[in-house]
């Protein structure tokens, strides 16, 4: 399956199928690290649908027995000296992040939420849930959605959910913030569906649809829909996979065009969906539509390819094999085009941009 970008916290994300990042390995250690399953973080958590649609009354105080122990504050220090710190470590994993170096983004990160969660409660256990709740967004819904985000580019996808979790709690009901809640949530659903739930990445994408519809742009609109399209695929309800799937192709199609690589990457997908239903008219209707824009399969051939999956893998290497062959017989010829141009003071390359840029005139 092709798998989707996930969202960026920091820029506007368009998120459409590139593959996942996978770490260098460098040592034995290090191999036999990456294979071992993930542990269950020490705050594990989970997405509970029914509590989360639930309006409860914040308005109360906070119990004693849900404030925080002096255990955990870890520095005897001024409470503003746990914000000023905080904010330090986030400014500089905001510029680890946009280095790509993720790794030192995490460390600061961890730092950033440990002393703006010590801040936050220290100053406001002993006021009401909905204060508690709004100083939690306030201060922490961009660190949580940050070193949530490092944590499912390392592939920790455990401890991503956790935060993508912590930061949808604290931005549920926070109408200022909806656009940011319906990024989080849409990139807990990816979280959930690689590790093997995706059922419950479906529950998550189609309550926060309408939200999205409202706020997002059309084209990342689309996006969250082909995402729910192979989470219900996955799920091997093709009937609503096929219904999200042509909403989601229908709006690739008519904002960005029929051959535009995102349209006809997802096209791919949703004519799979469709072969999965056995609905052969209803294929050979966008078989028709589409095929002058690409090479698609017929009905039987896309049957063939999901009865037999490493055939088709097979058919791609080979094809691969192929070009590297045709390139291997080429580039004795091309080495001897290059000596000539180097002869005549030029190369292949500007060659090229001479043609392109000359005018005739001047020719």
């Amino acid at each position: 399956r092709t798998r989707c970008r996930i969202f960026n916290p920091i820029e506007r994300p368009q998120r459409y199928f590139s593959k996942t990042p996978i770490r260098a390995i460098s040592a034995d250690d290090d191999v036999m690290k990456a294979l071992q399953p993930e542990e269950d973080p020490p705050d594990n958590m989970d997405f509970d649908e029914e509590k989360y649609m639930q309006d409860p009354d914040y308005d109360e105080p906070i119990p004693a027995h849900e404030r925080k122990p002096d255990s955990f504050f870890t520095l005897d220090i001024p409470n503003i000296e746990r914000l000023e710190e905080g904010k330090l470590f986030y400014e500089s994993a905001c510029v680890l992040v946009g280095r790509e170096q993720f790794a030192e983004a995490t460390r600061a990160l961890e730092e950033c939420v440990s002393m703006l969660e010590q801040y936050v409660h220290y100053k406001y256990d002993r006021t009401t849930k909905s204060t508690l709740r709004s100083k939690l967004a306030e201060h922490l819904s961009d660190p949580y959605a940050q070193l949530a985000f490092c944590y499912q580019r390392a592939s920790k996808y455990k401890r991503a959910k956790v935060f993508y979790l912590k930061a949808l709690k604290v931005l549920k009901g926070d109408y200022e913030r909806g656009e940011q809640l319906v990024q989080v949530a849409m990139n807990l659903s990816e979280v959930y569906a690689t590790l093997g739930e995706p059922g419950q990445a479906s529950v998550i994408c189609v309550i926060h649809l309408p939200l999205a519809e409202k706020l997002f742009e059309p084209i990342h609109y689309a996006g969250a829909l082909s995402n729910l399209s192979i989470y219900l695929a996955d799920c091997k309800n093709w009937q609503a996979s096929f219904s999200y799937g042509s909403d989601a192709l229908e709006i690739f199609t008519t904002t960005l065009g029929y051959s535009h690589p995102f349209t006809l990457q997802y096209l791919q997908i949703f004519l799979k969906v469709i072969a999965n239903m056995k609905d052969k008219e209803l294929y050979d209707e966008y078989y028709a539509e589409y095929a002058e824009y690409t090479q698609i399969p017929t009905y039987e051939g896309m049957l063939h390819r999901i009865n037999n999956p490493s055939g088709d893998i097979n058919e791609r290497h080979k094809a691969k094999e192929d070009l590297e062959q045709q390139a291997q017989r080429i580039m004795p010829q091309m080495k001897k085009v290059e000596e000539l141009m180097k002869q005549r003071g030029m190369n292949f390359s500007s060659s090229l941009v001479g043609d392109m840029v000359t005018p005739p005139s001047k020719e």
